[in-house]
C-alpha cells in the first residue's frame, strides 16, 4: 500500500511529520487498504502534486477494475473526466446533470477553434461569422462553435483565397469544464429540476 501511494520511502516517518500532500496520500491509502466494495472519497487529491494525483487516480482505477464502487466528490473536472463512469453535477444543493462524461461534454458545449493569424493577414476580409472572433491582443482567431464544419470551411476558404497556410490551427473538443460552465450558466440552473434527496 505504501508503494501504491508512493510513500514507501517514508515508512518510518510519523504522520505528523509528513507534508500536507503526503498526508492526503495517507488518507487515500487508509481508504483503500481494506479493498472495500463501496468507497466514498471526498476531494481525495486536494493538495497533491500532479504526479501524486495521477498515482491516486491509478489506485482508484485499480479498485474499480477489481469490482469496487467509488463515490468521488471533486472540484477537479479533469479528475472526474479521468475516473468517472457517471457524473452528477451539483449546484445550489440541486442536481443539474446526471450523465456519462462523454454525454455531458456533448450537452450544450461548444468546440473551440483557434488559429494564430500570420503577420499582415487580411482580417478585414474574414467572413462575417469569423470576424468577431479576432483577438487583436493575441493576434489570433479564437471562437467556440457548434457549427464546426461550417466554421472550418469558412476559415479554409478565406485562407486559400489569400494564400495563407493554416499551420497552427487548433480544434478542441468540448471539455467537461466547458460542459459544466454551460450548465451552471443556463437560466434553468437557478431552478433545476431535481433536488438532492435528503438521505443522499
Amino acid at each position: 500500500m505504501l508503494e501504491l501511494i508512493d510513500l514507501a520511502d517514508e515508512a518510518g516517518t510519523r504522520i505528523g511529520q509528513l507534508s500536507g500532500g503526503q498526508r492526503r496520500r495517507v488518507d487515500v491509502g487508509l481508504g483503500i487498504v481494506g479493498r472495500p466494495e463501496l468507497l466514498f472519497l471526498d476531494e481525495p487529491t486536494t493538495g497533491l502534486d500532479p504526479e501524486a494525483r495521477r498515482q491516486a487516480w491509478a489506485a482508484v482505477e485499480g479498485l474499480t477494475a477489481a469490482g469496487a464502487t467509488v463515490l468521488l466528490t471533486t472540484h477537479y473536472l479533469e479528475e472526474a473526466e479521468q475516473l468517472a463512469d457517471r457524473v452528477l453535477v451539483l449546484a445550489g444543493g440541486r442536481i443539474l446533470a446526471d450523465a456519462r462524461p462523454d454525454e455531458l461534454r456533448r450537452r450544450g458545449a461548444h468546440t473551440r477553434v483557434r488559429f494564430p493569424l500570420p503577420p499582415g493577414a487580411p482580417v478585414a476580409d474574414l467572413p462575417a461569422p469569423l470576424a468577431g472572433a479576432v483577438d487583436p491582443v493575441r493576434g489570433e482567431l479564437d471562437l467556440r462553435t457548434t457549427e464546426v464544419t461550417a466554421t472550418l470551411g469558412a476559415l479554409a476558404g478565406w485562407a486559400e483565397a489569400h494564400g495563407l497556410d493554416l499551420a497552427g490551427l487548433e480544434v478542441g473538443a468540448p471539455s467537461l469544464e466547458d460542459a459544466y460552465l454551460a450548465l451552471v450558466a443556463e437560466p434553468s440552473a437557478a431552478a433545476p429540476s431535481q433536488e438532492v434527496p435528503s438521505h443522499a
